[in-house]
């Protein structure tokens, strides 16, 4: 008799009081076969711990308490304490459907892959039409060489540069087998990465894999989404913290192919820390905008990023950026920034009013 393969669904959660009891309660109205269920409590300073202590009797679900390590590292205490044959990761305020229980233990159980990528669907709190989030590449079972050649290219943003990943890079949208992520994700236990964790889980599991499975799209996962908080969403240090993930990605191969995706990656980056000083609510001041923008121009791994870039297959003012960054012109830069603060401020108030 075939062993019925062992899901563990880790939850990493932080101040998640308003969400992890919707969380649970929609996880285990669906469950289906040999399904464990952990929550990791990254520090929380709300209710959440009450909760779960609830929840815990309630469901019988395993509960580690960690003292704020930060995500990559809740998830990776998450995964040793898994029993699981694979492991799937999940926001907490996120749901999943029902056909998950159906669909990726049939698929693991015909071509046993080390990682399954799927789609999803992006839904809002205001009720509003999801949105599809799916991988734009074709369906179908990837091994080996392959795996370099097609998956990896398409993990980064190697599309129009800009954000438009061909494969969902977050974990989220894929289940992988505990042995492949294991190995993979332990590097990130005491990694400083702040941004791009689940691109660093991803590439690191994916990179060990030989058979990878992308699944037809079907809307597995609900992935709540506050429009009004991504037109606010600045963050801080974003050039250190990218500067960082990409350092670390390069670190993994020394593939040429592999290589010159995380150079399209940190033009990437260099594009969204530049967007996030002018499009986001940022509180510096221009002339720390300015600082934040010769930084950029300054950086030599910036700079030879840029140069392997055909500029041409860019969209518009992506291209411009990336040229002004490459030549160190500051001052267009700086005009672009600010109509763009202008315009962002304009188009804010027709969507919001």
């Amino acid at each position: 008799m075939v062993k019925e393969m062992r899901l563990s669904i880790i939850i990493s959660v932080y101040n998640g009081e308003r969400f992890i009891s919707t969380c649970l309660d929609s996880l285990f109205s669906i469950i289906k076969g040999d399904v464990e269920i952990i929550v990791v409590d990254d520090g929380s300073s709300d209710n959440t711990s009450n909760i779960l202590k609830v929840k815990e009797i309630e469901y019988k679900i395993k509960v580690i308490s960690v003292e704020n390590i930060g995500l990559p590292g809740s998830r990776v205490e998450g995964v040793l304490a898994a029993s699981g044959d694979y492991i799937y990761f999940m926001d907490v305020d996120d749901t999943l459907s029902d056909e998950f229980f159906d669909d990726i233990p049939l698929e693991i159980e015909k071509n046993a892959p080390d990682v399954v990528i799927f789609g999803a669907r992006r839904v809002f709190p205001d009720n509003r039409e999801p949105v599809k989030i799916d991988n734009i590449i074709e369906y179908g079972v990837y091994r080996n060489e392959e795996i370099m050649d097609k998956i990896i290219p398409n993990l980064f943003c190697t599309h129009e540069v800009y954000g438009n990943r061909h494969i969902i890079p977050n974990v989220w949208a894929k289940v992988f087998k505990r042995d492949v992520l294991l190995s993979s994700i332990l590097p990130l236990r005491n990694k400083r990465i702040i941004i791009g964790e689940d691109l660093a889980i991803s590439v690191g599991a994916i990179l060990k894999s030989r058979c990878i499975s992308i699944l037809p799209y079907k809307p597995y996962y609900n992935y709540l989404t506050n429009p009004q908080s991504i037109m606010n969403s600045y963050k801080k240090n974003v050039f250190e913290d990218t500067a960082f993930l990409c350092s670390y990605l390069e670190e993994l191969s020394t593939d040429n192919k592999y290589l010159l995706g995380i150079s399209y990656e940190r033009a990437f980056f260099a594009i969204a820390t530049y967007y996030n000083e002018f499009f986001y609510k940022s509180k510096r001041k221009l002339r720390d905008k300015i600082h934040i923008i010769k930084e950029l121009s300054n950086s030599e791994k910036i700079i030879k990023s840029i140069s392997k870039i055909n500029l041409k297959e860019v969209g518009f003012p992506n291209n411009r950026i990336l040229k002004h960054l490459s030549k160190k012109q500051v001052f267009p830069l700086v005009c672009l920034g600010l109509f763009i603060e202008v315009f962002k401020s304009i188009f804010a108030k027709l969507i919001f009013a």
